[in-house]
């Protein structure tokens, strides 16, 4: 996956209505990792990847028929994984399929972020960094978008940097 270079900055609103979110392909293509991992997903998500000179943006379209119904409880940085309907990326940005950043949101636009090691055995839920999310709900569902500063994340920097991530 290649994502769409841009020059502008996106305004981070969780709304996905810039015009250079319709130049690129949603990715959709998902399976449930639970309760039945593998599985066909209940519900679709749509994910789109922009960059420009200074963030990466990630934006996100979670349907959800029973919209009224999602779980939406805290607010607070570093909230408790797994309690709210919410949505995550994972960096692997030295591509060694070893070492990740994980930035998760959930409805209410709360952060939570953690550094990944030992292929996913170990997790410094003490890491915090730099970066923002905005997240909309409607009857549909809900919206984020994430922006993620370059300068926040540590990689190795050459022409065609390729980075791994996982989308949750």
């Amino acid at each position: 996956y290649h994502p769409l270079r841009i020059e502008t900055d996106i305004k981070l609103d969780g709304r996905l209505t810039e015009p250079e979110w319709n130049q690129i392909e949603p990715l959709s293509d998902f399976m449930q990792s639970s309760p039945f991992p593998g599985a066909n997903p209940t519900e679709k998500t749509e994910v789109k990847l922009l960059y420009n000179n200074a963030y990466l943006c990630v934006g996100f379209h979670c349907y959800d028929s029973t919209a009224n119904k999602m779980i939406r409880l805290l607010m607070d940085r570093d909230f408790e994984l797994g309690r709210d309907d919410g949505i995550s990326v994972q960096l692997d940005t030295y591509n060694d399929k070893n070492t990740s950043v994980l930035f998760v949101t959930n409805t209410l636009s709360a952060r939570f972020d953690s550094e990944i090691s030992s292929n996913g055995s170990s997790m410094n839920d003490d890491y915090n960094n730099f970066w923002d999310v905005a997240t909309v709900v409607d009857s549909n569902g809900y919206t984020a978008e994430f922006r993620i500063p370059f300068s926040s994340l540590r990689f190795e920097q050459k022409e065609n940097t390729i980075m791994g991530f996982r989308l949750a």
